[in-house]
């Protein structure tokens, strides 16, 4: 048996699956030969496609049967292969942001980590905070493991909170695969039971990695930072964006919880007759260990507010990704928030002012999400929850022929919903609707947005809404 089938046969009884097998030898990418093709291309499958052991054509796939494989090779070209006779087929990763993955390599190395690019020529990963790159023809075999969330959820599942060693082991792995806020504040929860020098330390170097994680994406114009930064209101807090998570959960579709030993107890303390409680030590000792889930939803029946600031909400609510993937990061910053209108200076914001830092964070779409909320405009709301409709950020997204009330004509100005970007409006609505079945019209978080200094800057410069 030769050593690339021993190698696959390895990593297969390790993983207990497979995605296909890749001998040392592959063509070199080549640019598409325009951008539409390039853009038509980014929906299709990427393969490489081995006829024979020693020979590699990699391409996208068009169509895919069980007699029948048909690519578009790189080269414009296309080929149709019979399945049931090629050596080999490696299907590559699409992957918009790092994920968890697994390398193995020719010469028999495992190497394990973020996996940032599964390319044609390259695989690119990020080992322990380093960024490595490996040349596709040293590549064996690329697998995915599960993800963060199933994989924290494990150690979730697993982990004895009286044990601060094991704690730890967990903040520990949540460092190494960079997630920051989750790693904060499992260290917090942790401190406020144990006392750990090594925790500190470790909670130390978190906070570090956060705040440069923040400055270093504000950007390189240190100039229009400081000047931002004397008008701007400060960014709400990594606890402030918990605690709307908090406000957001919908129990019949709950995101990944955690909820501190201590807070639990808390919960007994404060309401030691409530039938919602256990009374008993044994039911109690249960409840320690009972699903995060079930115990918001006590705390959201017994209105225990001062305790929900302790409920860790790992992952986003619906509601609140929808708008980071549907609202914010798809138009709201990059067209009304741009920097020659809402997102720019103070003389070319027009009446209000969106927080502006690339790549958008959590902070930076709270924020922002409570400018929408809170901000009034002679008398209008930018979001209207009792007429939704006539939301300003709506009014101005449509073309103004559309609009009851229109963008002011300004130079560069294109609507957001036009009649390409339909689907844009209805997630918009969609997200409306959803939030209006549960909103509670805002939050206990301090914020006041910014707003203009003079009745005069009444027309934004900008391009966008």
């Amino acid at each position: 048996m030769n050593t690339l089938l021993v190698i696959l046969l390895s990593l297969g009884a390790l993983l207990q699956s497979d995605t296909g097998e890749a001998p040392p030898a592959e063509p070199k990418e080549r640019p598409p030969a325009d951008a539409s093709a390039e853009t038509a291309e980014a929906t299709l499958t990427r393969v490489i496609i081995y006829p024979s052991r020693l020979h590699a054509v990699a391409g996208h796939i068009l169509e895919e049967t069980e007699s029948k494989l048909e690519i578009r090779d790189r080269q414009g070209e296309i080929k149709t292969f019979d399945p049931s006779l090629i050596f080999s087929m490696v299907r590559l990763k699409d992957i918009k942001e790092p994920v968890p993955a697994v390398v193995l390599l020719h010469d028999g190395r495992r190497r394990e980590g973020l996996l940032k690019e599964d390319g044609f020529d390259v695989v690119r990963m990020k080992i322990h905070h380093v960024d490595h790159a490996f040349p596709r023809s040293e590549v064996a075999l690329v697998q995915l493991l599960p993800s963060f969330d199933e994989q924290y959820q494990r150690w979730l599942d697993r982990l004895d909170r009286t044990d601060p060693d094991a704690w730890l082991q967990m903040c520990r792995w949540l460092d190494d695969q960079e997630q920051w806020v989750e790693a904060q504040s499992e260290l917090e929860a942790l401190l406020s039971e144990h006392d750990s020098e090594l925790a500190y330390r470790l909670l130390r170097r978190v906070n570090a990695q956060i705040a440069l994680e923040f400055s270093s994406s504000v950007g390189s114009d240190r100039t229009t930072v400081a000047r931002s930064r004397d008008t701007m209101p400060e960014l709400v807090s990594a606890s402030d964006v918990n605690l709307i998570r908090v406000y957001e959960i919908d129990l019949e579709n709950p995101p990944k919880l955690s909820i501190p030993r201590s807070s639990r107890k808390k919960l007994l303390e404060r309401y030691p007759d409530s039938n919602l409680l256990p009374q008993n030590e044994r039911d109690q000792q249960a409840f320690m260990k009972a699903d995060p889930t079930s115990v918001v939803e006590i705390m959201f029946a017994l209105r225990a507010r001062d305790l929900y600031p302790e409920i860790k909400v790992l992952t986003e609510p619906e509601v609140l990704q929808t708008f980071r993937t549907g609202i914010h990061d798809s138009w709201l910053l990059n067209k009304c928030g741009s920097r020659a209108c809402h997102g720019g200076p103070e003389e070319k914001a027009g009446r209000f002012r969106l927080h502006r830092v690339q790549p958008p964070n959590d902070r930076v779409r709270t924020s922002n999400l409570l400018v929408l909320n809170r901000l009034e405009i002679d008398g209008r709301r930018l979001l209207d929850w009792n007429n939704p409709a006539d939301s300003l950020v709506y009014q101005y997204a449509l073309p103004p022929t559309a609009a009851k009330t229109p963008h002011p004509p300004v130079k560069g100005y294109k609507p957001v919903f036009t009649e390409a970007d339909s689907d844009l409006n209805r997630i918009y609505l969609d997200w409306v609707e959803a939030m209006i079945r549960r909103h509670h019209r805002d939050w206990p978080v301090e914020y006041v947005p910014w707003a203009a200094k003079a009745p005069e800057q009444d027309t934004p410069a900008g391009d966008k809404p």
